[in-house]
């Protein structure tokens, strides 16, 4: 076959094409760090670990950068976080980040120093796993490309060739090929090895800068040239080195047949495969695949994954949170492979369609295509990850919410509960309360956590007809505990806050839900409208605190305990001091528990990101 007919049947790959199948390819690389990462780094105690990827994280500030993390001299750093990277709370690297941020006018600026930390939190020295996912994306691609290609070729139908030819390109041209790419990226992949293992990064800063340009600049010109030569279907400049290309594979596209003088692809005859095989190899016409398989299949999707939200959000799954953790991820899985499906269906009917001669409406079908998969993906980073991260966070304990504690107080007869309410917390009540039959007073100081649990705490508490009472803090869902006593009394110097609910992937939709449903729950303990409306007006990062007059007026509470001293001009003479004229009053001798009183009242705690 000569090189024109070459051309003639098989053309060049575009960016678009070659971009989704390095996605691909990348993508599943990842996936495999990833896996390694969860396994190793409790192994080595964090000493090989995997810090990209998909990952949720916990960070904690710190107050002073640790021994052992080299930063450069005059760094001045303005946070220094510790931050856990985990998925579904297994924990796969530990980072330490040294931040400065300067305003210079409207301009903001952030540099940043990442050190590894072991699993104890200790700067360590070890293997970073993301060092190789570069080499071993392209070892893959050198070990498929030479047979069928990478699953990221095949699904988006590329191949690589050799440059005169339609067959895999020998092992001697991919080789060339690949060890181009390897000394392009060699010195980027060189400096990350060297922050990995040497105190590289306590260079100075305008040293470390230049470094840093060194190594990137040639890579960013290369691929800058690359990118431009694949816009123009043009080979890239190691492909010509390497004697390959890139090519299309259009395996369906319909035989061409002369029609009243014009060349027109031959009606499709009739297939025996099923109305799925048919819809994934672009058989069914455009309007069919587009339409049917794509709009509408898509919307009985979409009701289909709001049903089964609601069943795991709204009730049904939260006693079980790791069967709920893994009806989420088998939703979602679906949902990605019926995307997939309908995708790449209809991307493969336009390009039939466009084949017969009607360009229009097969590349609008494209368009459409490439916006539901930017649609879908932000959809799946915006609420999917979040909401696997919450039921995970749930599932393995909601470290994040901190401990909680029972205490045993007056002989028996009040329970004290303070920290997070996290999941089984109500349990451990109703424990508790079956063993004590004496308890008559629940004691909270809590800054909250899961509304359900704290409402299933609620009932336990207004079905034993027990009080509540608040010394100290009382937020966000420990409120709801807090009105589930008979007897609700609060401390002078102490605090109720209220704020909405919060819960990560929520929807603007489906926050105004959980707001207007948190409105009826504080209204079914008897509070006023006005009152609920306000209790949800305030973020879920700030917090609204009423005053001792408004909580009694509003039922909230049914006594205030105690009061704020009297001022200096109207107390009576004290027996501890003189006041004859002339005399030096002598200091009053108090007792502890009597100045415990008058001490200023404590400022109010911040409430929990994670309450909802």
């Amino acid at each position: 076959m000569s090189n024109q007919s070459l051309h003639d049947e098989f053309e060049r790959a575009g960016v678009w094409r070659r971009a989704g199948a390095f996605f691909i390819d990348a993508l599943l690389v990842v996936i495999l760090l990833q896996a390694g990462g969860i396994v190793l780094f409790p192994l080595t105690h964090g000493r090989v670990q995997f810090a990209d990827g998909i990952y949720a994280t916990n960070c904690s500030k710190r107050e002073a950068v640790p021994d052992g993390v080299a930063v450069p001299p005059q760094f001045n750093p303005t946070a220094i976080l510790d931050c856990e990277h985990h998925l579904f709370g297994l924990p796969s690297a530990r980072m330490l980040r040294v931040s400065r941020i300067t305003q210079d006018g409207p301009i903001t600026k952030e540099i940043h120093i990442d050190s590894m930390l072991d699993a104890d939190g200790v700067p360590v020295k070890g293997l970073s796993l993301g060092i190789v996912l570069l080499p071993l994306l392209l070892g893959l691609r050198l070990m498929l490309d030479v047979r069928r290609g990478t699953p990221g070729r095949r699904i988006c139908r590329l191949r690589l060739a050799q440059s005169h030819g339609d067959g895999p390109p020998p092992l001697r041209a991919a080789r060339r090929r690949y060890g181009m790419l390897l000394l392009i990226f060699g010195p980027a992949i060189a400096w990350a090895l060297a922050q990995s293992f040497t105190a590289v990064t306590a260079l100075p800063e305008d040293l470390l800068f230049g470094i840093a340009v060194a190594v990137l600049c040639p890579l960013l010109m290369g691929g800058l040239v690359a990118w431009r030569q694949i816009y123009l279907r043009a080979d890239t400049w190691y492909d010509r080195f390497a004697g390959t290309q890139v090519v299309r594979v259009e395996r369906d596209r319909p035989p061409m047949t002369e029609v009243a003088g014009v060349m027109a692809p031959s009606p499709p005859e009739p297939s025996r495969q099923n109305y799925i095989m048919r819809h994934w190899r672009g058989q069914l016409s455009l309007p069919l695949s587009y339409w049917v398989n794509g709009t509408l299949l898509g919307f009985l999707a979409g009701v289909a994954v709001a049903a089964a939200s609601a069943l795991l959000f709204d009730g049904g799954l939260d006693d079980h949170p790791t069967a709920g953790l893994t009806a989420l991820l088998m939703i979602w899985l679906i949902l990605a492979l019926l995307m997939l499906w309908q995708n790449v269906g209809i991307w493969r009917s336009a390009t039939v369609y466009r084949a017969s001669g009607r360009p229009g409406w097969g590349g609008v079908a494209k368009v459409m295509v490439l916006l539901g998969i930017v649609g879908g993906l932000w959809n799946f980073v915006s609420h999917g990850l979040p909401q696997i991260a919450e039921i995970g966070d749930i599932a393995t304990g909601d470290q994040r919410l901190g401990p909680h504690r029972f205490q045993v107080l007056a002989y028996g007869e009040m329970l004290e509960f303070s920290g997070g309410i996290k999941f089984g917390v109500a349990r451990e009540l109703a424990e508790l309360l079956d063993a004590m039959p004496d308890v008559k007073t629940v004691r909270l100081n809590s800054q909250g956590g899961r509304i359900r649990e704290a409402q299933r705490m609620s009932d336990l508490i207004k079905a034993r007809g027990l009080s509540t009472l608040v010394e100290q803090t009382c937020l966000s869902a420990c409120t709801i505990v807090f009105l589930g006593g008979t007897d609700r009394a609060v401390m002078w110097n102490a605090r109720l806050g209220f704020h909405q609910p919060s819960y990560r992937g929520l929807s603007a939709a489906d926050r105004r839900a959980a707001i207007e449903l948190e409105e009826n729950r504080l209204q079914k303990f008897g509070l006023s409208r006005d009152f609920a409306v306000r209790a949800n007006q305030a973020e879920p990062s700030s917090m609204w605190y009423p005053e001792s007059r408004e909580l009694l007026r509003e039922n909230v509470a049914t006594r205030i305990v105690g009061g704020p001293p009297k001022p200096a001009a109207m107390a009576p003479a004290s027996p501890f001091t003189s006041t004859q004229r002339g005399t030096t009053p002598r200091a009053a001798v108090i007792p502890a528990d009597v100045l415990d009183r008058f001490r200023t009242p404590p400022k109010p705690a911040s409430s929990s990101a994670g309450d909802k």
